[in-house]
Formats: C-alpha cells, sequence, structure tokens
C-alpha cells in the first residue's frame, strides 16, 4: 500500500528527532512526523541505519530499515509495515525485504479478485474484514543468483479481539501456492504462464530435439 493510499494526498513530513549511536557512528535513526494540510498528525515514519557481523563469516552489513505506523480513531498507534535493506562491505546488496498491513472488506476483496474463491470458501460469514499483510523479499544465494518471493496474509479477530491468521498465499520462482488458517494447501500450485516460453520456441527446439515429437503428442502447435 503506498503512502497516499494510506494517509492521502495531502501530506507532510516533520523531522522530529534524530540520534547517533556515540559508539557506533553507523547506527542511527531519524524520526519524522507525518500530517495532513490542516496540520493533523496522522503517523510517523522512523528511519534507522545501523551494522551487524555474521558470526559465521565474520563479514559486516550494513543495514537500512524504514517504518511506519498510523494513528486511528481511538488515538491508539498502528504499526502499517516498512522495509529493509542489508549491503555487504563493498556495498553489493545482500537482501531486502518490505510489508505492509491494511484493513480490508472481505466483500471487497471477492469482488476485485483479490483473494482466492478457494480461500474465500473457507471463512466463516461472520468475518466481514480481514487485515492484509503483503510483503517480498529477495536475497542472494550461496551461488550469486538472486531469488525473491511474495507473501499475502489474511488475519481476522479471534473471540479476544486478537489477530488470528485465516489464510494465504506464497510465491517464489513463479509459482504461487496458496493454504487456509491450518496451512493446509488448497487446490494445485498456480503459474502466471505470461511470460512462459511454449516447448515450440526456438530455445527449446535448439535444446531438446523431441520438441517436435512432444508437440505432435499433445497436439500443440510450433508457433
Amino acid at each position: 500500500a503506498s503512502l497516499e493510499k494510506v494517509f492521502g494526498s495531502d501530506i507532510k513530513f516533520l523531522l522530529l528527532n534524530t540520534w547517533t549511536d556515540q559508539q557506533n557512528a553507523n547506527n542511527s535513526g531519524k524520526e519524522y512526523g507525518i500530517f495532513d494540510g490542516t496540520g493533523l498528525k496522522l503517523g510517523s515514519m522512523n528511519v534507522n541505519t545501523g551494522s551487524w557481523s555474521d558470526d559465521g563469516t565474520g563479514e559486516t552489513y550494513l543495514s537500512t530499515n524504514i517504518g511506519f505506523n498510523a494513528i486511528d480513531a481511538n488515538g491508539d498507534w498502528q504499526w502499517l509495515g516498512g522495509s529493509w535493506k542489508n549491503y555487504d562491505s563493498n556495498g553489493g546488496l545482500r537482501d531486502s525485504g518490505s510489508n505492509t498491513r491494511t484493513t480490508q472488506l472481505v466483500a471487497d476483496l471477492i469482488a476485485d479478485k483479490e483473494v482466492s474463491s478457494e480461500l474465500a470458501a473457507t471463512w466463516s460469514v461472520d468475518i466481514k474484514s480481514v487485515v492484509v499483510e503483503e510483503g517480498s523479499n529477495l536475497w542472494t544465494d550461496p551461488q550469486g543468483k538472486q531469488q525473491t518471493s511474495t507473501f499475502t496474509r489474511y488475519f481476522a479477530d479471534d473471540e479476544y479481539g486478537n489477530d488470528k491468521f485465516v489464510g494465504g498465499t506464497d510465491t517464489q520462482d513463479g509459482v504461487t501456492r496458496t493454504v487456509d488458517a491450518n496451512w493446509n494447501q488448497l487446490g494445485q500450485p498456480s503459474v502466471d504462464t505470461g511470460n512462459l516460453l511454449t516447448i515450440g520456441a526456438k530455445a527449446y527446439t535448439e535444446t531438446y530435439g523431441n520438441a517436435a515429437t512432444v508437440l505432435k503428442l499433445l497436439g500443440g502447435s510450433s508457433t
């Protein structure tokens, strides 16, 4: 969710506080207040930088963390999400991620097809709204290849008003899996085929000599 979606288009930022660790100059932070056009405080943004060491490799990493909070109608603070990045000593990106939390009506999620029908069917009719937590992660594997994953988690109030996990989705390597409240997989994993090559594509034909035979057996076309 963008800041504009959460706070509106007419938002202002004011630097409220800064700090630096006297023992480690890599550790510092800034706090910004978020206000609307009338001067009403809507929330805050915290930007923190720091360093940490991997006990296994001895490598030192520099990290940046950004967090957002909002003030609800009751004057209570609500965490909205944030992002983080870790860099190695050479400035290379080790990993990064982000997540957001918003409250949405179940009817809207279903109408906009933002939640799978299989998952929505597992929810009680008493669940009218859910907290939607969305996030993404990027990291470099031991072979030096960057990997990405995304997730969506849904939470509803339990009998005590606390968040209760009611299902979600995970996507990695282009494959999306949907699970219910007990982490049981629902249906078969799905793949976005928009960027996938057909078996008759040149890249396949040059690599696999039997591509034409497979196409014939499957009744496909090489075009």
